[in-house]
């Protein structure tokens, strides 16, 4: 299980199809035992039950392709099913590969995205049956996961989705345009919070709107209201050698709590290259599941803190490390949201990205949390 995606066949038909897609992709082909020596594929995996094995796989791998009925497939799947935000892609398609259907997970598994690279390798068609693609309306899910948002609260997506098929405008509290939506072509589908047309509308009207947050602070959730969190928060960290992974980890979520800003929006952790090994901090960032970035010396002595710290200087030859990196891992225009605390041997700084995309109405200084 080394690969993203499994293909399941169940006939020599369906394992030629398979081999045309092994060729063009990275996958793991499974077949039963009357097929498994004729196989075309190099190292294709026998199985005994497909049944069982799906019991083994279906979270093992983020992709899934049976070239079997559509039945099969749905019945080999429906135990392990949880939640369509953690569920993996599910496409199936007939032997010859003529029809590709994305069966689970087409937006944030990815399966409708699937289902046409697999009809673009076989010259089939992909048939794709979320209600936004046909209508060609935008869907807030795919738009999260492309500018890379977080959702809170994953089940609002259906009721921001129903309003847009209802033909009913949604509010967009976006200052910073992390969605794009600003300019697009979609744009009338929408009334932007901070703009002549959402001041012109009734307390009443502008009240029942379904609406769509982009926000890195924490804020009440509902299932009717969408809330993304941008991850443009990047935490600062110095720690002494053999610091603890929880009283990382700990820090950081207190003084995310305490500033009431989400850790949905950690984009990163930054520390000095010379922690690049050093494992309660890796630990930590894995913990949180954000990447870690680390800086040089000299990158760090190049920014200015907000106060010395002796122990820096000591050690690194550097005023600071937590406010340095959280500032360079944040780029230009950062904004120091949390300047040093410290605890238990570890120091935290937290900044803010301020990029504006692509919307010339609004403020680049927009407050994070408007």
């Amino acid at each position: 299980m080394t690969k993203a995606t499994a293909i399941y066949v169940l006939t020599q038909q369906g394992a030629m199809t398979a081999s045309q897609l092994a060729r063009a992709m990275e996958v793991d082909v499974y077949v039963p035992p009357a097929v498994e020596a004729a196989c075309p594929v190099d190292g294709c995996i026998p199985y005994d039950s497909l049944r069982a094995l799906i019991a083994k796989t279906f979270a093992a791998y983020r992709s899934h392709i049976f070239i079997t009925a559509a039945g099969v497939a749905v019945r080999c799947i429906a135990p392990h099913l949880k939640d369509k935000s953690i569920d993996p892609a599910v496409v199936v398609l007939d032997q010859r590969g003529k029809n590709v259907i994305s069966l689970l997970s087409g937006h944030l598994g990815g399966a409708n995205s699937l289902a046409r690279d697999v009809a673009g390798i076989l010259g089939g068609q992909a048939v794709i049956t979320t209600a936004t693609d046909t209508e060609n309306l935008p869907s807030l899910d795919i738009l999260a996961l492309e500018f890379n948002l977080a959702i809170a609260n994953i089940r609002a997506v259906a009721k921001v989705n129903a309003a847009l098929l209802a033909g009913t405008r949604v509010a967009v509290d976006d200052p910073r345009n992390h969605l794009q939506l600003k300019g697009s072509a979609w744009k009338d589908l929408f009334v932007f919070t901070g703009t002549e047309a959402y001041a012109s509308l009734a307390p009443e009207e502008a009240a029942n709107l379904v609406r769509v947050t982009v926000t890195p602070a924490l804020v009440p959730l509902t299932d009717t209201d969408l809330v993304l969190h941008p991850k443009t928060l990047h935490i600062g960290i110095g720690c002494r050698r053999g610091a603890k992974a929880p009283e990382i980890a700990g820090l950081i979520t207190a003084m995310l709590e305490q500033l009431e800003l989400s850790p949905g929006s950690i984009a990163d952790i930054a520390s000095a290259d010379v922690k690049q090994f050093e494992p309660g901090l890796l630990d930590a960032a894995a913990a949180l599941g954000v990447p870690v970035r680390f800086f040089s010396v000299k990158e760090l002595d190049a920014v200015p803190v907000t106060s010395v710290s002796p122990k820096a200087q000591e050690v690194f030859g550097v005023d600071g490390v937590c406010e340095p990196a959280a500032l360079l891992a944040a780029g230009e225009n950062a904004v120091l949201r949390l300047p040093k605390r410290a605890a238990k041997g570890v120091t935290i700084a937290i900044a803010e990205e301020t990029v504006q995309n692509g919307d010339p109405g609004s403020s680049k200084d927009a407050p994070a949390n408007a």
